[in-house]
């Protein structure tokens, strides 16, 4: 890229090197599949719906994400597949969550009894089910 062009880019954004990325998806995905693993990478450093969706089209299983808004976001653009890695608190939090329910498939990370039970009354409120719980 021309030192101009970076001169009159207004900070901050993202500059991606294409080949690099699509020889990383390509890489990540093959070391996935010969592990017999799911891939769910995490959208936090890139935010982009696009990068998402090349990184299933690569053979991610879904995208990982750290809030609800950012679900939100990325539901409504076509990303089928949501894991949320936090635990979602709050009622505000859970209402979208219990709407994003109903447009993909939604995972999320929980870190105790009471948030899961929380959850579990909110999801019963709406007459919608939480498939199950994992943990240890």
């Amino acid at each position: 890229m021309p030192n101009q062009l970076f001169r009159e880019l207004d900070t901050p954004c993202l500059i991606i090197e294409k080949n690099i990325m699509e020889a990383n998806l390509t890489r990540i995905a093959k070391l996935a599949a010969d592990a017999q693993i799911k891939l769910r990478p995490h959208a936090k450093t890139h935010k982009s719906i696009e990068i998402a969706r090349r990184q299933m089209q690569s053979g991610a299983v879904g995208i990982t994400l750290a809030k609800t808004s950012e679900a939100v976001a990325f539901a409504d653009n076509g990303i089928t597949d949501i894991f949320l890695a936090y635990p979602v608190v709050g009622q505000k939090k859970i209402e979208r969550l219990i709407e994003l329910a109903g447009k993909c498939r939604m995972s999320v990370g929980i870190d105790s009894i009471e948030g899961a039970a929380e959850l579990n009354r909110a999801f019963e409120s709406q007459s919608k089910k939480i498939i199950g719980f994992v943990g240890s």
